[in-house]
């Protein structure tokens, strides 16, 4: 959950920012940055379940093994190339 007081101070950032530009463009780009951030904070449930989640837990298996591979003999081969299928 984000709380109020951080949402607050960047909605304030982003409205300094908006007062000073002269460019409609960037104002409103900032304005609609403003307008996420209340949507934000009216969107949040007011009690929610805030639940701790730690790091999920990693288990070790035991395949996937590298099996011994034999060298294939062919006439047209070149030798020990990484092409030679």
């Amino acid at each position: 959950m984000i709380s109020y007081k951080r949402l607050f101070g960047e909605i304030e950032r982003y409205a300094l920012k908006a007062r000073e530009t002269e460019n409609e463009q960037e104002l409103r780009e900032l304005l609609i940055a403003v307008r996420a951030l209340c949507d934000v904070a009216l969107n949040e449930p007011k009690h929610p379940a805030v639940t701790e989640q730690g790091q999920p837990q990693l288990y070790a298996t035991g395949g996937n093994r590298l099996l011994p591979s034999r060298k294939i003999e062919d006439e047209d081969a070149n030798g020990d190339s990484i092409f030679d299928f």
